[in-house]
């Protein structure tokens, strides 16, 4: 087992906090450099809405398949998936073909097509939220 420093710079923690708080960070030094040219406008219109309402209802869907399915799985009822995975140190595993110490060993399996869809769908009603409401409508500035 690492010391405290390095043992926390490997847990899952630090990437699902981590990684959206620099990726936000990061995103806010693009729009700010952008808006230096561009006239950066935002569209959240009806459809805007409309999408956002069917992104949180296909959530809560995924959220629920417990309710109304029965789900072989691992961990926590919510949000079932359809692949678990542990983290752990590869000498632990008797794992020598590693580049690093540190890594996914172990992955569970459980194939259910109505968490795979209802995920897809999720995700995709996502991506169409961000993309239609968050590309930049730009003018540009004139100096």
């Amino acid at each position: 087992m690492e010391s405290f420093p390095k043992n926390i710079l490997k847990s899952v923690i630090i990437y699902d906090v981590g990684l959206p708080i620099i990726g936000g960070i990061c995103m806010y030094m693009i729009i700010k450099e952008l808006r230096t040219e561009y006239n950066i406008k935002f569209r959240f219109d009806k459809f805007s809405l409309s999408l956002l309402i069917l992104f949180f209802l296909t959530m809560f869907a995924w959220v629920i398949i417990p309710v109304h399915t029965d789900v072989v799985g691992w961990g926590t009822k919510w949000f079932p998936q359809t692949i678990y995975i542990d983290y752990g140190y590869f000498a632990d595993y008797n794992i020598t073909w590693a580049e690093t110490d540190w890594g996914i060993v172990t992955e569970y399996w459980y194939p259910n097509d109505m968490i795979k869809y209802h995920n897809i769908i999720s995700k995709l009603v996502s991506v169409l939220f961000m993309f239609y409401t968050f590309i930049p409508r730009n003018v540009r500035n004139k100096r």
